[in-house]
């Protein structure tokens, strides 16, 4: 009877101890499925790495974009300001080649070799005073064959005068007249009596008329009657009669 007990008693703590370890079995958590059950952990860790790489990349070529542009800036003022001095309108072509250099390695010096301050404000300062005393940069120089006659402005073309039509009939008795060129001294036109009836047409661009009776005259200029009367004398042009 003691040994039936015992017996029964042995099988039943090792059903228990069987059953024991499988409830524990099914109850132990491994690590890695632990991990992986989280959500958002690992994946939101990479987005955020991804996004960090981005944002250096993208930051670091921009800050070379603003160099290379600065840069540019810089050598473009540099260099026309050193051009402005060669072009300028100092008298002597070594004096402005010297004062190009000078300032071109100045500038070389304060704005890319200098790291104090001070020497960028006086590039500045020297760059505003080169501008305002190169009055005129890039003008265009004179040819070395040039001579101060082809320098010189040419004259205004002086338009001839326009002759006036004179015309002269006698409508009552004989008229001594006389027409010369220009003046009184000038040469001759016409001269002689005019008879009744008697018509003389005349063209110059300044006639001097001298009439012996001029109140026996019919006297037209560009087709305007012009009254006189007596021995008189008087200058016919264009447009007008004196």
């Amino acid at each position: 009877m003691i040994r039936l007990c015992k017996d029964v008693d042995a099988r039943d703590t090792s059903a228990f101890a069987r059953v024991f370890d499988a409830l524990c079995a099914s109850m132990t958590i491994k690590p890695d499925s632990a991990l992986g059950s989280l959500p958002g952990r690992r994946p939101a860790d990479a987005a955020e790495g991804k996004l960090r790489s981005v944002r250096k990349g993208l930051s670091r070529a921009l800050r070379w974009l603003l160099a290379v542009i600065w840069f540019v800036f810089r050598a473009l003022v540099v260099a026309w300001a050193t051009l402005a001095i060669y072009y300028s309108n100092l008298p002597w072509p070594e004096l402005r080649l010297g004062l190009a250099v000078v300032f071109a390695a100045f500038a070389l010096w304060a704005l890319w070799l200098s790291p104090r301050r001070r020497d960028r404000v006086a590039f500045i300062l020297v760059f505003a005073g080169a501008k305002t005393d190169t009055s005129a940069p890039f003008p265009r120089p004179v040819p070395a064959h040039a001579t101060p006659r082809e320098l010189a402005p040419r004259p205004a073309r002086v338009q001839p005068a326009k002759p006036v039509d004179l015309v002269l009939q006698d409508v009552r008795t004989d008229s001594w007249v006389e027409i010369r060129n220009g003046s009184a001294n000038g040469s001759i036109v016409y001269s002689g009596v005019l008879h009744n009836g008697d018509r003389v047409q005349l063209h110059g661009a300044r006639l001097w008329a001298s009439f012996g009776g001029a109140g026996d005259l019919e006297i037209t200029a560009d087709g305007t009657r012009v009254p006189l009367t007596g021995t008189v004398q008087t200058v016919f042009t264009r447009g007008d009669s004196r």
